[in-house]
């Protein structure tokens, strides 16, 4: 059976310590330009993430706060765990809005009596928000954390 890939994904980075020195970098780039990082946890979500927003400017909102902030092609400081924190403000402020997000339809189902299948529904925006959270209490004393949202 073949996993689905997800539109997105959420990793947490750390600075590595390698074993051995190792020079990745050329003469031109600084130390800076050329951490190594390790990933110490990546979640991908089954579900649409965005499913529950109804209103277009709170969903540019949310995504402004995770997808451009936390932008793979950023600087790992520009993307430090500390920015997280941010972008659980916005949610935080989403969620608080009356008629904001709502249930919608999850890719998970159960087996109802007879033969039918019935879909589970979620506000995904809290799901998000609380897995967020999780991760933010987590990894926020890991020093050098990062993270990156594609």
């Amino acid at each position: 059976m073949g996993q689905t890939s997800s539109a997105f994904r959420l990793s947490v980075w750390k600075p590595a310590n390698p074993i051995r020195r190792l020079m990745a970098c050329s003469a031109e780039q600084s130390h800076l330009d050329c951490e190594l990082h390790e990933q110490v946890y990546s979640w991908e979500p089954d579900e649409d993430i965005w499913g529950s927003l109804i209103d277009g400017e709170q969903t540019r909102r949310a995504r402004s706060a995770l997808i451009e902030q936390f932008d793979p092609s950023r600087s790992a400081k520009d993307r430090s765990i500390s920015h997280l924190h941010e972008a659980l403000t916005v949610l935080t402020d989403i969620l608080r809005i009356p008629g904001a997000t709502a249930w919608s339809e999850c890719n998970e189902s159960v087996q109802a009596p007879g033969d039918d299948q019935v879909n589970l529904r979620a506000n995904t925006v809290l799901l998000l928000f609380r897995h967020l959270e999780w991760i933010w209490n987590i990894f926020r004393h890991v020093p050098g954390a990062s993270v990156t949202v594609r």
